[in-house]
């Protein structure tokens, strides 16, 4: 049981490559199908990103960033169009806690 579809976002840079990475291998051992979008961690708005997130219908976005931006992408995120989605945050998101988040994801629904 749990979530089937996520959106995974991550900085394109070398922490976040590595944090998807690990995010897509756990989830594809759990079932689990991860949209990836990377970001560029230096732009202030990401509405081409949260659009194609919300084209995806898909309900959870994890947000493999760091703290730097990580507040901000998630404010962004409220007044996008991903308002009625749920949201999973990993900042300062390491590849270890990239497969935590797809455990805990195997659990909800």
């Amino acid at each position: 049981m749990g979530w089937r579809n996520v959106v995974a976002l991550h900085s394109n840079d070398a922490q976040g490559q590595s944090s998807v990475a690990a995010f897509r291998a756990a989830a594809g051992v759990r079932g689990i199908n991860a949209l990836v979008v990377p970001f560029d961690p230096r732009a202030d708005d990401w509405t081409p990103q949260f659009n194609q997130i919300a084209s995806s219908y898909n309900r959870i976005i994890v947000f493999l960033t760091t703290s730097d931006n990580g507040q901000a992408l998630l404010l962004q995120a409220l007044y996008v169009a991903c308002s009625q989605m749920y949201r999973y945050g990993c900042p300062d998101a390491s590849p270890r806690f990239a497969e935590m988040t797809v455990e805990i994801l195997t659990l909800k629904q």
